[in-house]
């Protein structure tokens, strides 16, 4: 009956042990840490663009603020409701699978935020 205890008990060291190390030499594609980008979108007549703030853990999004910088008031207006909803949105997803089409009623916005989104991926491997 020891024996058989044993055997059971070394297989379960063995198995928390693999387990534990493939935890600890998991590689992560990009830097934990906080980054602030400006997105831009529109035209060279007519530039627009937010600020994102956004901070990485584990190559997933923890945390995002998008502050509105635009030049005019309907674009102002559309970048306070994709900030609002922004967060609902990316929170705990892997950022290198973060791409909007559309949020909040705003296309152009979404493009400014994939444009800081592919300036933060690039800062977070330096």
């Amino acid at each position: 009956m020891a024996n058989k205890r044993l055997n059971y008990s070394r297989r379960y060291v063995n198995t928390f042990a693999a387990a534990y190390t493939k935890d600890m030499t998991k590689q992560h594609a990009y830097t934990d840490g906080t980054y602030t980008v400006k997105g831009v979108y529109g035209t060279d007549k007519n530039p627009n663009g937010i600020i994102v703030t956004l901070q990485l853990a584990d190559d997933a999004i923890a945390a995002v603020e998008v502050t509105p910088a635009g030049t005019h008031k309907t674009s102002i207006g559309l970048q306070k409701k994709f900030a609002i909803a922004i967060s609902d949105e990316v929170v705990g997803r892997p950022i290198g699978e973060v791409h909007l089409d559309r949020l909040a009623g705003s296309s152009l916005t979404t493009k400014g935020f994939n444009d800081a989104i592919e300036k933060i991926k690039i800062e977070a491997t330096q």
